[in-house]
């Protein structure tokens, strides 16, 4: 990799698609081009106003205008007026609906409406202690603060269609829904399939010591790396329709400490950080950072290369983008670097 670009003060940023590299730069929204110049954006808020549900539309909402970007061309519409607490979460459900939720005084209580957002109307509201965790686009899926319950609810109306009950087996890491079928981790270790219709288990696997996956592209397969610095480290590659498990493996002599959410795929590769290293005998004083790939194709790592260092050790690199041949990595110290892989 040669590093070709870096970008200072980086509060947050999302790749959206071949043209636009959303970030915030001192809390501004800006775009990056794909020269990678840094471009202002006429409207300035805050990351936890910003919503990404796909890879064409971003929401975010200035006090109580809620707004809808075009990544295709950046053009940004106002599509409604919200009454709702400007620190409310916004959720789209589709191109008809907006889905919106926020606490009420009660800390473990939301209230969620769902809004036409041609006619400004509210369809329904309701107030419960379940919490949308859902990117999904079709479905609204909840489950509560402690993880113990799982359900869907129906966009029309608000009503329950199915719910299950994991208080003995809790829900523990990324929930990711894939075609028809919802994934989730759970404490004991399980890694569970459930049909979205029916909320009925298509299948279960055990001991499976990951709970977060990445989605390969071209075959929705997930992909997970999860390791420490004393060298155990597991690798996986799972069938989520089926639940069959491709590939388990553990590479030797493999010290970095490398986990599922700093790590991301595309096609052909799974490029993973590593925010410390070293013998389980050594003593270390800083926290050194590492990008490694693995090759899809034959399950083996191509390359890890040292990236950094920082003597603080509660910073580290966040979770790595590849974008037009390009790799970007922000650290913990706030500064974008840009690679050409």
């Amino acid at each position: 990799m040669i590093e070709i670009k870096k970008i200072e003060d980086i509060t947050y940023g999302i790749i959206i698609n071949s043209t636009h590299f959303f970030l915030g730069i001192n809390n501004e929204f800006k775009i990056l081009n794909l020269d990678d110049e840094v471009v202002d954006f006429p409207f300035t808020f805050f990351e936890n106003q910003l919503c990404k549900i796909d890879d064409k539309k971003l929401y975010y909402r200035d006090k109580n205008e809620i707004y809808e970007i075009n990544c295709s061309n950046a053009d940004v519409n106002r599509i409604l007026y919200s009454k709702a607490d400007i620190n409310s979460e916004i959720w789209i459900v589709n191109d008809n609906y907006l889905f919106e939720a926020q606490r009420t005084a009660n800390r473990r209580e939301y209230e969620f409406s769902l809004i036409e957002k041609k006619s400004k109307k509210k369809i329904w509201s309701d107030k419960s202690t379940v919490r949308f965790v859902s990117k999904s686009n079709k479905y609204l899926l909840f489950t509560d603060f402690l993880g113990g319950i799982y359900q869907r609810r129906c966009i029309d109306n608000g009503k329950e269609i199915w719910s299950l009950d994991f208080s003995d087996n809790r829900i523990q890491g990324k929930v990711l829904v894939i075609d028809n079928i919802i994934v989730f981790p759970t404490t004991n270790q399980d890694l569970i399939g459930i049909e979205i219709e029916t909320g009925k288990e298509m299948w279960r696997l055990k001991n499976i010591n990951a709970n977060f996956f990445q989605i390969q592209p071209n075959t929705n397969y997930l992909i997970s790396l999860v390791s420490n610095s004393m060298g155990d480290n597991w690798y996986y590659v799972i069938n989520p329709i089926n639940g069959k498990i491709i590939v388990d493996k553990k590479f030797d002599d493999f010290y970095y400490g490398a986990g599922g959410s700093t790590a991301c795929i595309d096609d052909d590769y799974y490029y993973f950080i590593s925010n410390d290293y070293g013998y389980p005998t050594e003593m270390r004083i800083e926290r050194i950072t590492h990008l490694g790939c693995i090759n899809l194709q034959t399950h083996e790592i191509e390359w890890i290369e040292k990236i950094g260092t920082t003597s603080d050790l509660r910073s580290g690199y966040q979770k790595p983008e590849v974008h037009n041949g390009k790799i970007y990595l922000l650290d913990g110290e706030k500064t974008l670097h840009v690679y050409e892989l």
